[in-house]
């Protein structure tokens, strides 16, 4: 661009954590403001292509400064995004949540939050440390997990990724998955012939990848010995545990991590990488599917607990089990009433107003949006939102709503029912008769069907 040429107003960067300094500052210099956006937690630049190092045990994998890295330095105003969109289970993103950004993004819990999305398939094979540096032991048992899937219809329309801490253990995977797909044309169609084919890839080039099931090779651990090596390639570099937090947060559905290695075989007195660390606290995790909890997150009860308390024991006395404060954020639901035929799934959530104010506070957006029922919301008793709960039909609710008081009021039935025909009838008014049109189309709607909802919830209550 001739630097004769007017400026741009704006000059913006999207993943500007890979971006060098040194190749950001031309385009910088033809604007008058800079936006950088970017996540200091995952992978900076490197010269890890640059090099013809086939071992990355060996190589010396050198992170360079970034432009997100600088602005951060030189205290620029910022502001921190907290929505996780990728992640449709709570535990996928539970670990880098926990581990790398202090639980300061905003989760919210699944239907069927008992069980973790996270599994940890442990792997009967060993480490091949002196000469090919793969695990094929944990390579065919992937292979045989992509087979597996791809022959069930069902399982078959998640889309799958493979990821592995090495380009030797990449390029086994692939090896092993061509020979095998070459034998089962249908399969080998169902792997590629779709709108997300599989992939395989490692550490080092799988950020902004995606998948519904991620498929995980851990591939270092014992080797025929029995001795653990605690050089873990990549992981044992600054700027590792950034690598890892990239890896294990790319699965949308479900991830299965294969490993031979066990966490207690890491030991940390030998390693003071935070990359290693970080991978030991994550084979915990995938295997327990919970972080521990320290001492600081504890917190002392308070009225609003006791409220919670008291109604978690008259819904009890219904013959009901109940969780309290679901979650594995800073976003809590106060009271899940567990379904007594499944027992891994939850049948309804109960909030508070003070869990409201919260959700207010980090975003209104996606309060209004994924919610069905704002005037319980306004009560503050019961919540039942789109995207987490599955209770409309069942007759508990009635019960619940009946029977279930807090300090806010008391929930009456039909109130929790009249917006919908409201909603429809805005929704006509907006969209066939013109009164608003515009880009903001679904934010107007929402305002209307809120503002309509509150007023009638105030003459009639």
């Amino acid at each position: 661009i001739d630097l004769d040429q007017p400026p741009f107003d704006i000059v913006c960067f999207d993943e500007a954590s890979q971006m060098p300094t040194s190749e950001a500052v031309g385009a910088i210099a033809r604007g008058k403001a800079l936006i950088c956006v970017g996540d200091p937690k995952q992978m900076p630049p490197t010269s890890f292509f640059a090099t013809n190092a086939v071992d990355e045990e060996e190589a010396d994998i050198d992170d360079m400064e970034s432009i997100l890295d600088d602005c951060i330095t030189l205290s620029l105003p910022a502001r921190y995004l907290t929505w996780h969109y990728r992640s449709k289970h709570e535990s996928l993103i539970a670990f880098s949540n926990a581990q790398y950004y202090e639980s300061k993004l905003y989760t919210f819990p699944s239907v069927d939050d008992r069980a973790s999305k996270v599994q940890l398939i442990p792997v009967d094979g060993t480490y091949d440390y002196g000469k090919t540096r793969c695990n094929r032991a944990e390579a065919e048992a992937i292979v045989k997990e992509v087979v597996r899937r791809l022959s069930d219809d069902e399982l078959a329309k998640r889309s799958i990724g493979i990821v592995s801490f090495s380009k030797v253990q990449q390029n086994l995977i692939e090896d092993l998955l061509t020979d095998e797909l070459a034998k089962h044309a249908d399969l080998e169609r169902k792997a590629y012939d779709v709108e997300e084919p599989i992939f395989i890839k490692n550490l080092e080039n799988v950020q902004g990848d995606e998948r519904d099931v991620i498929l995980f090779s851990v591939g270092y651990g014992p080797d025929k010995t029995g001795k653990v090596s605690m050089n873990f390639g990549p992981l044992n570099n600054s700027g590792g545990e950034r690598r890892l937090n990239v890896a294990v947060s790319r699965a949308r559905y479900e991830m299965m991590v294969f490993s031979t290695l066990k966490p207690e075989q890491i030991d940390l007195r030998r390693s003071s990488a935070l990359g290693v660390a970080g991978l030991k606290a994550f084979l915990e995790f995938a295997r327990n599917g919970r972080m521990a909890v320290s001492a600081g997150q504890v917190k002392a009860p308070t009225e609003h607990a006791e409220i919670i308390d008291a109604v978690a024991g008259e819904i009890r006395k219904m013959g009901y089990e109940v969780d309290t404060s679901v979650g594995r954020s800073a976003f809590k639901i106060d009271l899940a009433v567990i379904d007594p035929k499944n027992e891994q799934n939850y049948l309804l959530g109960i909030i508070g107003q003070n869990m409201i104010y919260q959700i207010i506070g980090a975003g209104l957006q996606y309060y209004f949006e994924s919610v069905i029922f704002l005037p319980a919301l306004a009560v503050g008793a019961i919540m039942a939102g789109a995207r987490v709960w599955d209770a409309f039909n069942d007759p508990m609710m009635g019960t619940l709503v009946d029977r279930t008081r807090t300090k806010w009021g008391k929930c009456r039935p039909w109130l929790l029912y009249c917006p919908l025909p409201l909603f429809f009838i805005t929704v006509l008014c907006f969209t066939n008769f013109g009164f608003y049109t515009g880009a903001n189309t679904n934010h107007a709607l929402i305002i209307a069907w809120a503002a309509v909802t509150y007023v009638l919830w105030g003459m009639c209550y």
